[in-house]
């Protein structure tokens, strides 16, 4: 991400605010959507608190990389950070923090489909 961000404006559109009143937004470069982007290459997920807005666009693109093994995906064995205590060193059971766990659902089409998805929902 750093270098897809360096040096070039960052424009976010702002899509409503989470519980603690903080904004939340998509952010691209050009036409390009950060977070399908990171999602799409294993280095970012699709997540939201209770109550945030969803991108249903973000879990498919999630289910792609995860199916393909790309980025965190890579590694079966590691938790995700939502399941993660690092204060405990060890894994923790917090599924209901997660709308969508992604156990045993297919793969849905492909990444780039997927970004495009996103990116003209936001006019991107």
């Amino acid at each position: 991400m750093v270098l897809r961000t360096l040096g070039r404006d960052v424009n976010c559109a702002p899509i409503g605010r989470d519980r603690n009143k903080i904004l939340i937004a998509h952010c691209f470069v050009g036409e390009t959507n950060l977070a399908a982007t990171a999602i799409s290459e294993g280095i970012g997920y699709a997540f939201n608190y209770r109550d945030e807005p969803q991108v249903p666009a973000y879990f498919d693109i999630e289910r792609k990389a995860r199916g393909l093994g790309y980025g965190v995906w890579s590694s079966p064995d590691l938790p995700t950070p939502w399941l993660y205590s690092a204060s405990l060193g060890e894994t923790v059971t917090r599924d209901s923090e997660r709308p969508d766990t992604l156990a045993g659902l297919p793969l849905l089409s492909p990444v780039a489909n997927k970004i495009d998805d996103v990116n003209d929902a936001h006019g991107g």
